[in-house]
């Protein structure tokens, strides 16, 4: 323990614990203010570090006095620090508290927002998807009225011609030289198709003997 020692020793304890007791102050306030707006978790631990550490010398300090050396003001104002100490160790743990409680809020809040975000990619993706599906559809659909009215007219032109090819072979029955012609232009088709086929025959076989 250390006495007053006179006016010299109590007064350089004074000095050293409200010096202390000041900058313990200012960093709990610098801590307080911590907790949000980006504030990484490791500057917290590293102030709080610190105000734990000024804490212990304050504690010290404290105990270093043997308060049955001391006048009654002396005594009462080393009381007063120790009160300070203990009240600043639990603003300390009321102060970490908050900050631990702000930092959780801002990791929900992100959650959320990060959720948030996602789902309306998502959303929006799958609005994407259901127009892509609904013009394909539209395609689909255009395509198959194209397709019906083509059907349409073919059924049409054939049933055009069924009838034509019925009145020309009842014409053709009636009238002997409408068959008589008919019969000429088949055979001449027919002759037609056989020249042509034995030319290219004949070319084929050229082709492939000299080449």
């Amino acid at each position: 323990m250390i006495g007053a020692g006179g006016h010299g020793g109590w007064d350089t304890y004074v000095s050293e614990a409200r010096a202390l007791v000041n900058v313990i102050e200012q960093e709990l306030a610098v801590l307080g203010g911590m907790g949000s707006g980006g504030r990484d978790e490791k500057e917290v631990d590293v102030v709080r570090a610190e105000v734990e550490d000024l804490l212990d010398a304050l504690d010290k300090l404290n105990k270093g006095m043997d308060a049955d050396t001391l006048s009654h003001g002396e005594r009462m104002q080393l009381e007063r620090f120790e009160i300070l100490h203990l009240d600043n160790k639990t603003e300390l743990e009321r102060t970490m508290k908050s900050v631990t409680a702000r930092h959780k809020r801002e990791r929900l809040l992100t959650d959320i927002h990060s959720s948030i975000q996602e789902y309306s990619t998502t959303q929006q993706l799958l609005e994407e998807e259901a127009e892509d599906i609904e013009r394909a559809m539209r395609r689909v659909t255009d395509i198959y009225q194209e397709a019906s009215a083509s059907h349409a007219a073919l059924l049409h032109n054939n049933t055009i011609l069924s009838r034509i090819s019925s009145r020309t072979r009842e014409l053709a029955a009636n009238v002997p030289v409408i068959h008589h012609v008919l019969n000429k232009i088949h055979q001449r088709t027919n002759r037609d198709q056989l020249i042509l086929s034995s030319v290219v025959a004949f070319c084929l076989f050229v082709i492939w003997v000299f080449y």
